[in-house]
């Protein structure tokens, strides 16, 4: 049996405006993306770090992340690690992450035990807005209340003023 290999060297935190976004990053964020990680990260907090390469320094997983903490101001702190990785290896990374996690199937019953178990009243409406996709997605007798479009829409219009620009290779988060 051979044994998985630690690639983390450093973990920790720093400010937001010092992580590099990857030029390379495949991945997009949608408006509905962007309601929903503020949502988590409003309601919840920090629960997972950022991802950046020790040695090229740009980010692997989290750009959504450090624009969201952005928002708030260039100084918010970002729980981060540094992996310790090839430039063969950042690319498999950037490419394959958060894809290893859409492969996992949601089993509709649990799921439905799950949510019915969420104070709904409690969530805010980026975390209902996921919520209600995922119940119209799955199937399940979920009740969600309704969530406060104005607040979505007041969301979006921030997100579409306030743009950060990687000093490196210009990329837009």
């Amino acid at each position: 049996m051979t044994e998985f290999k630690n690639r983390i060297v450093e973990y920790g935190t720093r400010p937001a405006s010092s992580f590099l976004a990857n030029p390379q990053n495949p991945r997009k964020h949608p408006e509905k993306q962007r309601r929903a990680v503020k949502g988590s990260l409003d309601k919840v907090g920090w629960v997972a770090a950022v991802c950046e390469s020790a040695n090229s320094g740009f980010l692997l997983d989290g750009h959504e992340r450090i624009f969201q903490a952005l928002l708030l101001g260039d100084d918010t702190p970002v729980p981060f690690i540094s992996v310790d990785v090839t430039p063969a290896e950042e690319k498999v990374i950037l490419a394959t992450l958060d894809y290893t996690g859409e492969l996992a199937e949601y089993d509709p019953l649990a799921l439905g035990e799950l949510l019915n178990d969420i104070p709904m009243e409690e969530m805010n409406a980026g975390i209902q807005e996921m919520i209600t996709e995922m119940v119209e997605k799955f199937e399940i007798d979920v009740d969600v209340p309704e969530f406060d479009p104005v607040g979505i829409e007041e969301q979006g219009k921030l997100d579409e003023k306030v743009k950060s620009v990687c000093p490196k290779c210009g990329y837009e988060f």
